[in-house]
């Protein structure tokens, strides 16, 4: 049972990324009142009741929900950010964020409009404050951070021409001699990494093929490396003596915003016997930033603000960074997943702008329209009399755990600021929570009846 319930509230966060708390507490509430108050209703009229008290209420939410999101109103959508956050107390993110947020937003819409089903590209890093209570919150458009980097030299650059590879191979099939081969490597901070292999050898025609492999790189016009796996050691000194920077161990999380900032395509072969200008991407401004006490490479390039081919363009596309203090990893890990809950609603309500009102005044309004309506539960035939008085006590049970899924400041009906919830997301956590529900009912009935047909 247990897994079912996580499966189901699973599904609907993986959908919707919020709302899963309002989905819980109605579901768990839900199953009070069948174990509690409804005690004695068979479970087929159980089933019967939630459903119609289900279809009444997706009935009321298309005539209570609000008018379409307006995008061009800067209040409206702090709104729907506010109804996304504010409930989230544990992450504890600041209302200084909510501008932040939206003019990242704003500035990823006219991408988003052309691809409505790809969530925008964001990273949030963490910096941790000097100081109590300091916030010092950034946002960098168009840069990626890449932290830990290794083989970093030349620092900063401008203007350059990147390739992006995503494995090592050995970079020649030639069979290799028995000739032993020392290296000794001393320039600037390669001098602690450039060991020989674990034998202390490395094959003559290897090295050669390394050399041919940084020589064709430099004869493209390759002035960035970065490997997601790690550069051999011989590669990275050769290319370090051509000028060329190298950053190796790439996350794999960070190569599409890499390719998305540059344009490069990713390269799978080390030798680039085939890498043409339209492999490669350019940065505007590669960096050190150092954030936190963690040390990163910045890469910067505006896709517009130069020419270049019309393949390398069209791998580009917004990306934004975030950085947000937080005192620990836990708070990040919190603030990150809020953070990127909110953008993927903000991106859903681009292709259904519909909204309802927040901070419990939907859940209201959607109790007395179902109160209303459960009143007029009477029967005509007295023979139906018995099963119309066992829906009406579902149906208020069910109204009933609605209104205690309002938040205590929204019972007592205290001034609250402006708030706006998904429509979209306030439908599937009510349909999820009944369809659980009555999903266990059913599990549970079939358990019973096994059981009694089975009495061993």
């Amino acid at each position: 049972m247990g897994t079912l319930v996580a499966q189901f509230v699973q599904s609907h966060i993986n959908q919707c990324h919020d709302g899963g708390l309002f989905c819980i507490m109605l579901a768990s509430s839900l199953l009070r009142s069948v174990h509690n108050v409804l005690q004695g209703i068979p479970k087929h009229r159980l089933v019967s009741g939630f459903r119609l008290a289900l279809d009444w209420t997706l009935d009321e939410l298309d005539g209570i929900q609000e008018n379409d999101l307006d995008w061009s109103d800067h209040d409206a959508i702090v709104a729907v950010l506010r109804g996304i956050l504010s409930a989230k107390h544990v992450a504890a993110v600041p209302d200084a964020a909510m501008a932040m947020l939206v003019h990242m937003f704003v500035h990823h819409i006219p991408w988003l409009l052309e691809h409505p089903t790809v969530p925008p590209l964001v990273r949030v890093v963490v910096s941790r404050p000097q100081l109590p209570h300091l916030t010092d919150h950034m946002i960098l458009h168009h840069t990626v951070l890449i932290p830990g980097y290794r083989h970093v030299t030349h620092l900063p650059l401008r203007h350059v021409t990147v390739a992006l590879f995503n494995v090592t191979i050995r970079p020649t099939t030639t069979p290799t001699s028995d000739i032993e081969v020392t290296i000794k490597v001393d320039s600037g901070t390669y001098h602690s990494v450039m060991t020989p292999s674990a034998a202390g050898v490395l094959q003559e025609a290897e090295l050669t093929g390394w050399a041919t492999v940084a020589t064709r790189l430099q004869a493209c016009g390759v002035q960035m490396v970065l490997s997601q796996k790690k550069i051999p050691a011989f590669l990275a000194a050769r290319l370090n003596d051509l000028g060329i920077a190298s950053v190796e161990r790439l996350s794999i999380q960070h190569l599409d915003a890499v390719q998305a900032v540059t344009g490069a395509a990713v390269l799978s072969d080390w030798m680039a016997t085939d890498v043409t200008a339209a492999d490669l991407g350019k940065v505007d401004h590669a960096y050190a930033l150092e954030l936190g006490g963690v040390e990163y490479v910045a890469l910067t390039c505006d896709p517009a603000s130069h020419e270049t081919n019309e393949v390398s363009y069209a791998r580009t596309r917004p990306m934004s960074t975030i950085k947000m203090d937080c005192i620990d990893d836990m708070a990040f890990e919190e603030l990150n997943h809020v953070l990127q809950a909110a953008i993927h609603v903000l991106t859903n309500l681009l292709v259904d702008p519909s909204v309802c009102a927040g901070a419990g005044d939907t859940e209201r309004a959607l109790v007395r329209q179902l109160r209303r309506r459960a009143v007029g539960l009477t029967a005509v035939d007295s023979r139906d009399r018995a099963e119309c008085r066992g829906l009406k006590r579902v149906v208020d049970s069910f109204v009933d755990a609605l209104e205690r899924c309002t938040l205590p400041e929204q019972q007592k009906g205290s001034v609250m600021p402006d708030v706006l919830d998904s429509a979209a997301v306030k439908t599937s956590a009510i349909v999820t929570a009944v369809t659980l529900v009555t999903t266990l009912l059913r599990v549970d009935g079939v358990i019973v009846a096994g059981a009694s047909s089975n009495p061993k």
